[in-house]
């Protein structure tokens, strides 16, 4: 808290009211409220990230400019303790997600679908970059066919799942993917409780 403090008198802010958010996160995360000189009140989001769960501060370093028009950015910190700071995009999609009828839930995809196309269509001069590189591998067939294989053994009818997932990955044959178009930007983790809809605009953090 004292160090979001000290770090909103940089800024010239004055938080009229802060919160701890509590949860299952990759550090300390507040809300802070202020009133700005159109005496508007405006809310923000300010996170600390653990040790060893700085990877963020090192993405928005390079790519800050080309992330601005999906992420509500405001400001990061390298020293630290690392952190950033952006608006409050209020509740995840996934909080009304389940209660909306069938053609709002499909609007939904649909326009979370457009949003990624754009973040996925970028062109990025990886000259001047150092980027982490990932392609399609087996590891993930791997990690999923031992889980079905748990819940097999517990379930019955989970038997043929682990088969379904053999039998696809052999069809994509991957051992034999190789890349043939130019490197994507790309989320990484786009569920839903990291997708948000803020002044009837899809936003992704």
């Amino acid at each position: 808290m004292e160090h979001l403090k000290k770090r909103l008198e940089e800024i010239k802010e004055v938080p009229i009211h802060i919160e701890n958010i509590t949860g299952a996160h990759a550090g300390d995360i507040s809300r802070f409220e202020i009133i700005n000189q159109n005496e508007n009140k405006k809310k923000f989001i300010y996170k600390e990230f653990a040790e060893g769960r700085n990877n963020e501060i090192e993405v928005y370093k390079k790519l800050e400019n080309n992330l601005q028009p999906f992420m509500k950015l405001v400001k990061w910190w390298e020293s630290k303790p690392q952190a950033i700071l952006m608006v409050d995009l209020g509740r995840p999609l996934k909080d009304d997600f389940i209660g909306l009828p069938l053609h709002s839930k499909k609007e939904s995809i649909v326009s979370i679908l457009q949003r990624l196309s754009y973040l996925h269509s970028l062109k990025i001069d990886q000259t001047t970059l150092t980027l982490n590189t990932h392609s399609i591998t087996y590891e993930w067939s791997e990690w999923a066919i031992e889980q079905l294989k748990s819940l097999d053994a517990r379930h019955e009818w989970a038997s043929d799942w682990s088969t379904l997932i053999v039998y696809a990955y052999q069809k994509l044959k991957l051992g034999d993917y190789k890349v043939r178009g130019p490197l994507t930007l790309t989320h990484g983790d786009p569920h839903l409780e990291n997708v948000f809809c803020y002044e009837n605009e899809i936003w992704f953090i």
